[in-house]
């Protein structure tokens, strides 16, 4: 069982969201008006960034609970008056209670007949133990203890419920692990019946009556919709929303009956007796939009304002109000659209800040999958989406901006698709903003149509030191690992093991006459002969079977070449890497793009194109670690460098060479790894990219040549037969 704990320190410049002026009506053209704007309130006086907020409501005003940070931790409640100050207004019986433990969560929340609770998760030694209080007279309070709550697993675990809120009659419901959730009765806190088959959202627990209302989400976290089961009918009824973003949503409900939804899509509203959601906010156009920040905290009240409690991390928190304001326009005069395959968090946070700055302008973003979806679609149904965007961009139309991973962006550039960025990549370079290492691949005809937005480095990492200078094909080909109980990189098909292998070879092997180089294509199968050899190449997995990776580092293999996307997704790779005492290396001199970008040449906004993409390559944007790749902007990553990290860790259990498992805590990275990290960053200069038709005849006629049938030779004319169509066109 992996019990993983990650924190990420982001500091965040925040600036509040500016209204749009309103634009001039014509004879011609009416101009929809109104929309909710976005507007910041201070917090109570004394918050600390390590404080613990709860935003609930009370006489229909926001109310706040504060539960400080340091021990005996205290908490404290706060009632908001009409002119926006706080009072203090701390129930007594919460007074009384000092906290001198680890917390991780914490939420009080009232029951009908008026008795209050309070709830928090304790941490003890790496376990989460459930912990409830109830006061009836808010006066004093009683310890309850729901059946189990205080029994350990056969791991030596508490099962501690990740949310829990309370019934009309008294009922406690608690939710386990997005799955499960149990009902307790009030009284005796025995167990009496559990629901399940839903994924529901950890976040989004509360009680209307004799009915629970619980957020309901898909495997990839993205917000499906809201369920609302009876308890006296023992009756689920579920009312599914559509869904773009993935994240937490938070859900609130009014005197009405009428069921209000928060997520980073924005505000949505279902009115009591209907079944259809209507989206009032768009979060696109607020702080919702932003990912440095997220909610933590939302409320409703009777006059349709809303309230949003956001964590700034190390940086503390905001309370940002949204307002109806008939006097705007309902959308920006502007829109931008941006395409991509697959959606991406910087992406995302340039876009908010761009409509920070420019009020005027929305950036739409349309993002076919998830990433979960893209790495799972099969070949068609990637291929239908380029060919549907080429059919529009081809016809001088489609969307301003593209994101091309995935798309084939040496084709836009070569039929005229995408414009030249050079006037906006150029002064960068110069002022030494970006890494000429990586923008140089980038130059074509001494001009650049596309550039990287981040990019990873492809590290080997090993378990011994001697590896630090195994860092190419022919060097690992050399290497001849003497272990009874390890082979070098483990087992994996040959399918697998030439796509590991070829982002580093696929542009060695192609002459600058397009054609292939049979002497340099013959020394790579020999070098790649004797790295199987010393492997486990197989035909096929086993059911539920996998290749190895690197968390087998400390058990079964030697060597793992592996993706590292920025300082924090180093943690787990490093760690590894510490815990089996060996060493990383940059593999090959390279880099892979994650994001790379462009304009298309027949927008009409190509001026305010390349204003956000300078926004998006800025410092400002691209500080932050975002887990989709190191910064592409010199600055911004040497100041993420001196990030901060102490409170950076993870836990995980990692078998050992001998089947036994260790429960380690994988800390963060040391000074001089950070430093490694960010040398490698400005030293690598090989861009990692595979040719799609050249890996697929490689997968084709290389078996036979792994499994001794062929010869180097053989298998090199084979090879080059079939790609000799390919290379011609």
């Amino acid at each position: 069982m992996k019990k993983v704990i990650l924190t990420l320190l982001i500091f965040c410049m925040f600036s509040a969201y500016g209204c749009s002026s309103k634009r001039d009506v014509n004879d011609t053209e009416k101009v929809l008006m109104g929309r909710y704007v976005e507007s910041q309130l201070s917090l109570p006086k004394g918050i600390n960034p390590n404080d613990k907020l709860q935003l609930t409501k009370k006489d229909d005003k926001p109310f706040l609970y504060v539960l400080k940070a340091v021990n005996p931790r205290t908490i404290t409640g706060y009632q908001m008056e009409k002119d926006g100050s706080w009072i203090e207004a701390t129930p007594k019986w919460l007074k009384e209670i000092k906290i001198n433990k680890n917390i991780y969560q914490f939420k009080i929340f009232d029951n009908l007949s008026g008795a209050q609770y309070l709830y928090y998760i304790e941490i003890i030694n790496d376990c989460f133990k459930g912990n409830l209080f109830c006061s009836d007279d808010l006066k004093t309070c009683k310890t309850l203890k729901p059946e189990g709550w205080e029994d350990k697993t056969k791991d030596g675990f508490y099962d501690a419920p990740d949310n829990v809120c309370v019934l009309h009659d008294g009922t406690i419901a608690a939710i386990y692990h997005g799955r499960n959730i149990y009902f307790y009765n009030g009284k005796t806190m025995k167990k009496e019946r559990s629901i399940t088959g839903t994924v529901y959202s950890q976040n989004s627990l509360l009680s209307m009556d004799q009915s629970l209302i619980i957020g309901t989400i898909d495997e990839s976290h993205k917000t499906t919709g809201v369920a609302i089961y009876d308890l006296d009918k023992d009756k689920q009824t579920n009312y599914p929303i559509n869904s773009v973003l993935t994240g937490d949503s938070y859900i609130d409900t009014t005197s009405r009956k009428d069921l209000i939804m928060c997520n980073t899509n924005g505000v949505h509203v279902l009115k009591n007796g209907t079944s259809l959601w209507q989206t009032v906010m768009d979060g696109t156009m607020t702080s919702l939009a932003l990912q440095t920040i997220w909610p933590v905290g939302f409320l409703a009240t009777e006059a349709a304002d809303y309230y949003i409690l956001y964590n700034l991390d190390n940086s503390g928190y905001s309370l940002m109000k949204y307002t109806f304001d008939k006097t705007v326009a309902a959308l920006p005069s502007i829109e931008l659209k941006l395409y991509a395959l697959t959606d991406n968090s910087t992406i995302r946070q340039a876009a908010a800040l761009f409509g920070q700055i420019h009020p005027e302008v929305r950036v739409i973003i349309t993002a076919e999958m998830t990433q979960e979806e893209y790495d799972s679609a099969d070949s068609t149904i990637r291929e239908d989406y380029v060919r549907a965007l080429n059919t529009e961009l081809l016809s001088g139309n489609g969307p301003d901006i593209l994101m091309l991973t995935g798309l084939p962006a040496d084709a836009f550039v070569e039929k005229g698709v995408l414009a030249d960025i050079s006037d906006i990549i150029n002064p960068m370079l110069e002022k030494g903003e970006l890494y000429p290492n990586i923008i140089d691949n980038y130059k074509k005809n001494n001009k650049f149509y596309f550039v990287p937005i981040r990019f990873a480095l492809n590290l080997l990492c090993a378990d011994q030191q001697e590896f630090k200078n195994l860092n190419s094909i022919a060097a690992l080909a050399d290497y001849n690992p003497v272990s009874k109980n390890k082979t070098l990189l483990g087992t994996m098909t040959v399918n697998d093991f030439i796509s590991t292998f070829a982002p580093y070879f696929s542009g060695n092997i192609i002459s600058s006459d397009n054609t292939i180089d049979k002497e340099k294509l013959v020394t790579l199968l020999n070098y790649l002969k004797k790295i199987a050899d010393n492997s486990n190449l197989i035909d096929s997995y086993p059911p539920k079977g996998r290749g190895s990776n690197l968390w087998e580092l400390a058990s079964s293999i030697k060597a793992n070449i592996n993706q590292c996307s920025g300082f924090l997704d180093s943690i787990f790779t490093l760690g590894i890497v510490d815990y089996a005492k060996g060493s990383f290396t940059v593999f090959e001199n390279s880099f892979t793009p994650l994001n790379e970008i462009g304009i298309n040449n027949a927008g009409k906004n190509k001026d305010l194109c390349k204003e956000f993409i300078t926004l998006l390559l800025s410092e400002e944007v691209q500080k932050y670690d975002l887990y989709d790749g190191f910064s592409i902007n010199r600055k911004a990553l040497l100041l993420a460098s001196k990030n901060d990290r102490s409170n950076d860790s993870a836990s995980s259990d990692i078998e050992n060479e001998d089947g036994s498992y260790s429960s380690i805590v994988f800390n963060p990275p040391t000074k001089q790894q950070i430093d490694q990290l960010v040398h490698y960053c400005s030293t690598v200069s090989v861009k990692a990219e595979s040719n799609e038709q050249l890996v697929k005849v490689f997968k084709e006629q290389t078996k036979d040549f792994f499994l001794g049938k062929l010869t180097a030779d053989e298998t090199a004319d084979n090879i080059i037969h079939k790609l000799k169509t390919y290379l011609n066109e």
